[in-house]
């Protein structure tokens, strides 16, 4: 190429002019004012040594699709973050975390070594709360509509309990509780009880949760086993830990089981949707077994009081036969 032509081609940038110059029109657009935005959280840490956060906040195409329309870096500086997160925890029960839907305050960064990015300077809790509250009711209406949100409950109460199906996590907190009575019922040869473990917390719970429910169907309805109950239980922990009930996949299960379901999963407080949709809901794993133990313990003495009595009624006529023989 000539010099002539070199000299005759538009204007060229360097990188660091051009990023200077987009640098220069976002601070004149954004600068000194602040945005709340939408989204929800797909990367978050902190860095131990200065304190900041550093994350991603991401906008995805529907609620059933995890295709990103947008996405951006944030960041929240220490002096900000040891103010708000202890705040959001406590509003929210639960503290900040990776896929949370969030409503931030943020201001646009725009740097010509780093890029884009979102600097939080707020947080509303209540936008997380609500939109917990939000997916659960969207929940009941879908299963309300397909006309099976009743189903678990129209399930007839067992008069007893010989067999009993159990979803836990092998290392549930509240596993120990309730099969430490379980056992002793299973020894005397009261009722047996069949493990079918799950995740009970975090991103694969509903995933890990409904497969089991799956499996116990499919037992029930090729003859494999026969239950007379289905339990779920897990030990304590906070809203965030049982986020993973409040999903459609779980709740549809259980409004298509052939048999009543009971759920003890270690709440007093906060509800999940499955409180609404199972045959009998519990606060902990020990209440449920020892609903299921007093309604044994209660057949077994009914049973020896009507042995009893129809050993006295036997032992009455013969005594009578004996009487009228002489």
């Amino acid at each position: 190429m000539s010099l002539t032509a070199l000299d005759s081609s538009p204007r060229s940038y360097s990188l660091s002019e051009l990023l200077k110059e987009l640098k220069d029109q976002i601070d004149n657009k954004f600068k000194g004012d602040g945005f709340w935005v939408r989204g929800e959280l797909s990367d978050l840490g902190i860095n131990q040594k200065s304190g900041h956060y550093y994350g991603e906040i991401v906008e995805y195409a529907n609620e059933n699709s995890k295709q990103t329309s947008a996405k951006i870096r944030i960041s929240m500086w220490s002096g900000v973050a040891i103010k708000l997160i202890p705040k959001f925890s406590t509003a929210t029960g639960e503290p900040i975390k990776i896929g949370m839907k969030v409503l931030v305050y943020v201001q646009v960064v725009y740097h010509e070594n780093y890029g884009l990015s979102l600097n939080i300077t707020d947080i509303d809790p209540n936008f997380t709360l609500g939109d917990r509250e939000a997916r659960k009711k969207q929940i009941l209406a879908t299963l309300k509509s397909e006309g099976i949100i009743e189903n678990n409950k129209l399930h007839p109460s067992p008069t007893d309990y010989t067999s009993v199906a159990v979803i836990s996590s092998e290392t549930a907190a509240g596993k120990g509780d309730f099969f430490a009575e379980a056992d002793v019922l299973e020894k005397h040869g009261l009722c047996a009880f069949k493990m079918y473990p799950a995740i009970m917390q975090g991103s694969e719970c509903s995933k890990s949760v409904a497969k089991s429910f799956r499996k116990i169907y499919s037992d029930i309805k090729t003859n494999v086993q026969s239950y007379d109950v289905i339990v779920v239980i897990r030990g304590g922990g906070s809203q965030a830990d049982l986020d993973g009930f409040n999903h459609l996949t779980i709740a549809k299960a259980i409004c298509h089981m052939p048999v009543p379901v009971f759920i003890g999963l270690g709440h007093q407080r906060d509800e999940t949707v499955l409180d609404s949709i199972t045959a009998k809901c519990f606060d902990t794993p020990s209440k449920v077994i020892g609903f299921i133990q007093n309604a044994i313990l209660t057949n077994v003495g009914n049973a020896k009081n009507n042995f009893q009595s129809i050993e006295h009624i036997a032992k009455t006529s013969i005594n009578h036969h004996k009487v009228s023989i002489s």
